[in-house]
């Protein structure tokens, strides 16, 4: 079986904050959201490499869409509205929101579509969060990223909604 592996550099201060991706895919298990098999430290030289095993994709949304990857049935389409939307829902009932979903993040494996890359992900705490936050600078894809968040406002479900509608939007056209 192959496997795909994510490597980030980070250095000693921030080692907390980069294992929040691994805690929420752990948290995430879904049949819409990429699977974790392991995470692990190395060091090399002057920096420290963390490391996240997952399974692997055939390709991502963004690929399928400008054609880089076959697309085999449009049909498909339709089917990962319903999909899409209950991994949203699901990810929000657990209290974790995404914050950077666009096609590149939808992974598709035996066109099947996987939600991916929760790097910038909040998690609230047990089954509540709050439905806002402040918004990070650069953290966002301009061209998924609800106005609210684009004004530097805040940044809450209702942002991973109307982000999902903007790739619903990229689908259709």
């Amino acid at each position: 079986m192959l496997y795909a592996r994510k490597t980030i550099t980070i250095n000693k201060q921030n080692k907390r904050a980069h294992l929040q991706e691994a805690r929420t895919l752990h948290r995430a298990r879904h049949g819409h959201v990429v699977k974790l098999i392991m995470t692990y430290f190395y060091e090399r030289e002057q920096d420290i490499r963390f490391a996240i095993i997952m399974e692997r994709a055939d390709g991502n949304l963004d690929a399928y869409l400008t054609g880089k990857v076959s697309r085999k049935k449009t049909r498909n389409l339709s089917r990962w509205f319903g999909c899409l939307i209950g991994v949203v829902a699901y990810i929000h009932g657990l209290g974790i929101r995404h914050r950077d979903i666009k096609p590149s993040n939808i992974l598709i494996k035996d066109e099947q579509v996987l939600l991916a890359d929760f790097g910038i992900s909040k998690m609230g705490l047990g089954k509540t969060m709050p439905t806002t936050i402040p918004a990070l600078p650069r953290a966002r894809t301009q061209s998924y990223c609800a106005p609210e968040v684009d004004c530097g406002s805040t940044r809450g479900r209702s942002a991973d909604i109307f982000s999902l509608g903007a790739v619903f939007l990229e689908m259709l056209i």
